[in-house]
């Protein structure tokens, strides 16, 4: 769950940004107003408290202290400045084909605040049909009932074109903002803590169509009802039902590069009853990430989607049809809930670490070596031109960015037994594509300093038991990881008392066990190796630096035992020039129920 100061400081940056937008466009409208015909387009005021409000509104001195007042008055090209105050008020104006701009001075303390309105059966802070350009308002509310809405835009004939940008919904809405058959764009808004952040519905065919973008959308959803819509970089994050909601009335939409992320415990889904385009999109932390409604055919390429429970859930007849591709899948407990309408070795997918820059930002931003990079798909190219990268920045409206070279996570300690004298340690970590080994240190010292002075293991296995020369007192260990280029992780620390633990089970070595290839480097060939405790579909394939598949070393079903298979370029199909470089081999075993047991990846360099 992302905290408050991080939320906090999300919005102050999007605010940042738009103040000096909005104050650009401020200006330029002022300006064009002063210019235009006298009569034609009119600039009215509202100020909260005016003890001299007086018809029709045109100086701050004579504001109005009523947003309906003013709306009732305006003729079409109008605009509404809205200054400092709270206003308690429902505005209503149902005026198809008149364009009306609201803005409000400044987004923080230009409220409108529906709390202690009477609560009936429907209440909206506004209810428009005109063509409406929106700023800098903030919503709230405390009420909380399905006909509650903070913006309902609706038109029953033609198309409403709408601007509604940089403001604030804030409390229980049903909806924060809805739209019927409207064009425009929704951009740079935040909304917190309703149960529909965005709804779009009744487009099915409107072009151009309306533009979703730049939305930071927290603890709520995005719906797309019967519509079609094009949404862009939106936040969608810690979510406790869905984060992109696309119900069986139709409709659908085109979803690029959007960071979907579910709330940490609850069943949640990334994409709800999905069907459309989905490309270049992050989606996490959810029980199901795309979840399809019979037969709907998808789009889903370029996305990096991790620690979810399943990819995808097919239930009432789901089948999963459509393009399908360059997806990395990673952190997942199994593909899909009924394999007999997914079958995996038909995607092209991968199931690689995807080397973000940090899980506690919301820039997602890939490290320099991850294997995401230039692995989309190759006929989609990013903004510099480049192969296409999987995730939030990729494609034709991702970001150009430079490459972090970073350390490698810091990986943690999981379980410390104790048998006949010895001290078992298990760790997680060293999942990167850069990785090179863990460094495991002692001293009895809890203060101590990681140098070579107390390491006592040096390699890449994740498991170490030591055996001490004086099994008394207490000992402190820390464990580092590093990568290819020397850079060093964090440590993680436990210390042991060692009267404190008892002696634990004996522990059987692990499932399925995948060695470093050798030689490595090699030329013209090297061997991997790997090891089953029982029968399993074995996939062993070979992916070169730009996650392109090379060749697929094994496919099928493999005894319990030790393994092992030769892997030699000049012999790879037509590929007979083979670069030298780097090149990493995937090992995936499934069970009797094709549910993923063992995913792992590992590096390999060949040598001209």
């Amino acid at each position: 769950m992302m905290n408050a100061k991080l939320i906090a400081s999300i919005h102050r940056t999007a605010i940042s940004q738009w103040i000096v937008q909005t104050r650009k466009i401020l200006f330029s409208v002022l300006f064009f107003l002063a210019l235009s015909v006298p009569g034609y387009s009119t600039i009215r005021y509202v100020k909260s408290g005016n003890p001299t409000p007086s018809y029709p509104y045109t100086t701050w001195t004579t504001a109005s202290d009523s947003i309906q007042k003013v709306v009732d008055i305006c003729q079409s090209g109008d605009t509404i400045l809205i200054g400092t105050g709270i206003y308690r008020e429902e505005v209503i104006s149902e005026n198809p084909g008149r364009d009306l701009a609201i803005i409000g001075v400044d987004v923080d303390s230009c409220v409108i605040d529906m709390s202690l309105l009477p609560q009936f059966e429907y209440r909206h802070a506004f209810l428009v049909s005109d063509n409406l350009s929106m700023e800098n308002m903030t919503i709230k509310t405390i009420m909380y009932s399905t006909n509650h809405t903070g913006i309902w835009v609706t038109v029953l004939t033609n198309s409403t074109k709408v601007n509604i940008r940089n403001n604030r919904f804030i409390g229980r809405f049903y909806k924060s903002l809805s739209t019927q058959l409207v064009t425009g764009t929704i951009s740079g808004n935040f909304f917190f803590n309703t149960e529909i952040g965005i709804e779009v519905s009744d487009n099915p065919s409107i072009e151009p169509p309306i533009i979703v973008f730049d939305n930071l959308v927290y603890r709520c959803a995005i719906s797309i009802i019967g519509a079609y819509g094009v949404f862009i970089n939106n936040l969608v994050l810690d979510f406790s039902n869905a984060g992109l909601f696309i119900p069986i009335f139709g409709g659908s939409g085109r979803f690029f590069n959007n960071l979907v992320i579910g709330k940490k415990g609850y069943p949640v889904d990334g994409l709800d009853y999905a069907r459309g385009t989905f490309r270049n999109n992050v989606i996490r932390n959810c029980t199901t990430a795309v979840y399809p409604w019979n037969v709907r055919p998808l789009d889903l390429v370029n996305n990096s989607i991790d620690s979810c429970t399943k990819i995808f859930d097919l239930i009432q007849g789901g089948v999963v049809t459509g393009n399908i591709s360059y997806n990395n899948f990673y952190g997942y407990d199994e593909i899909s809930t009924d394999t007999t309408k997914l079958n995996p070795d038909t995607l092209i997918y991968s199931s690689f670490d995807p080397m973000y820059e940090s899980l506690d930002s919301t820039n997602y931003r890939l490290q320099m070596y991850s294997p995401l990079i230039d692995a989309g798909d190759p006929n989609i190219l990013d903004v510099d031109g480049t192969r296409s990268d999987i995730g939030r920045y990729g494609g034709p409206y991702g970001e150009s960015y430079q490459y972090k070279d970073l350390p490698p996570k810091k990986p943690r300690f999981t379980l410390v037994t104790k048998q006949n004298g010895k001290i078992i340690f298990n760790w997680q970590g060293g999942t990167e594509a850069d990785f090179n080994l863990f460094s495991l240190h002692r001293d009895r010292n809890p203060q101590f300093m990681p140098d070579e002075s107390n390491l006592i293991y040096s390699d890449r296995d994740t498991i170490y038991s030591d055996s001490l020369l004086d099994p008394t007192g207490n000992y402190t260990y820390k464990i580092t990881a590093k990568d290819n280029q020397g850079l060093i992780s964090r440590w993680d620390s436990v210390t042991v008392v060692l009267t404190d633990i008892a002696d634990g089970p004996e522990l059987n070595p692990e499932a399925v066990v995948l060695y470093q290839n050798y030689p490595n480097p090699f030329n013209p060939s090297t061997t991997i190796r790997f090891r089953l405790d029982s029968p399993g579909e074995v996939i062993l394939r070979v992916y070169d630096v730009n996650g392109a598949l090379v060749t697929v070393l094994n496919n099928g079903w493999l005894p319990a035992g030790e393994h092992e298979r030769d892997f030699t370029p000049g012999k790879v199909g037509s590929m007979d020039d083979i670069a030298s470089g780097v090149y990493f081999y995937n090992l995936t075993v499934r069970d009797e129920n094709l549910k993923p047991v063992f995913i792992k990846s590992d590096k390999m360099m060949f040598i001209k």
